[in-house]
């Protein structure tokens, strides 16, 4: 357990070393020399439900964190993009046959650039990661993207 923790400190804090404190934050209570904790000792398989719910946490807080910079990359991808736009414009099968080596969907594309070139909130930040829950809410309750329904509702003095 203690090196899952190490490694998701790690991962939590872009890649670097963790402080002893991070790492203590993600790993459980010692487990005592019970049946199930001699089980796991030899077993090395997560035993008793609280040992599973902190590896499940784990795990989901990887794949978000995977998430996260998976779409930070695809939304650098689509910026830089924009430096050629002449080219889609000049032979757009060519175009997108170079959109696709890059693994950038030319549909992607086609919404990036009648966005005026602004990278899409469903690219930029898929899962919602660091949005205030009430303001995605109020976004989807209205179909705006979440950068709007925020400005509007910071306007009507909704703080967080």
């Amino acid at each position: 357990m203690s090196e899952l923790a190490s490694s998701t400190a790690s991962l939590s804090n872009g890649g670097g070393h963790a402080a002893e404190g991070t790492i203590n934050q993600y790993l459980p209570p010692t487990v005592s020399k019970t049946e199930a904790g001699i089980t796991q000792w030899l077993t090395n398989n997560p035993q008793g439900s609280g040992q599973q719910k902190f590896a499940q946490m784990m795990f989901d807080t990887a794949q978000r964190e995977k998430d996260l910079a998976s779409s930070k990359v695809n939304a650098v991808k689509l910026s830089r993009v924009a430096d050629y736009k002449d080219l889609a414009q000049k032979d757009p099968q060519r175009f997108n046959i170079a959109l696709q080596s890059h693994g950038i969907d030319p549909k992607d594309y086609a919404e990036f650039a009648s966005n005026n070139y602004q990278v899409p909130q469903r690219i930029a930040n898929p899962n919602g990661v660091g949005q205030d829950p009430k303001i995605a809410s109020w976004a989807n309750q209205h179909q705006l993207p979440y950068s709007q329904a925020e400005a509007i509702l910071k306007a009507r003095g909704y703080g967080g």
